[in-house]
């Protein structure tokens, strides 16, 4: 719950229009104090459960501005490593730690860049 409250002040600075989520409880749980916060809902996503790969989250962050996206580690990797594979610069290399975040953007309905930031302490 810190971890989840920590988000608010982390995203301070940010646009935030759409917040979607796994629809499991635990990334329900991270994402609903910015939700509270920014006065939007949470949409559960089935494209952001695990096992469900990596095109709807690269849609979506493509084209979506100002969206916030929780998901699984299986799912996150696999959009950092297509990015990767794609020649997308990504700060902060490959990692996928629980409770971090990866903030991208997109131009032209492109991600062209990606910067890792840790958990909150």
């Amino acid at each position: 719950m810190r971890q989840a409250e920590a988000l608010v002040g982390q995203f301070r600075e940010l646009t935030v229009r759409r917040i979607a989520s796994s629809p499991y409880a635990r990334c329900v749980q991270t994402v609903e104090p910015l939700a509270r916060a920014r006065g939007v809902r949470v949409e559960a996503a089935p494209g952001l459960t695990e096992g469900a790969g990596p095109d709807w989250t690269l849609d979506v962050l493509s084209h979506d501005d100002g969206a916030v996206l929780c998901s699984h580690a299986d799912v996150i990797g696999e959009v950092v490593m297509t990015l990767t594979d794609r020649g997308v610069p990504l700060e902060g290399g490959m990692q996928c730690e629980k409770g971090s975040t990866w903030a991208f953007e997109s131009q032209n309905g492109r991600i062209v860049a990606g910067r890792y930031i840790p958990p909150p302490q």
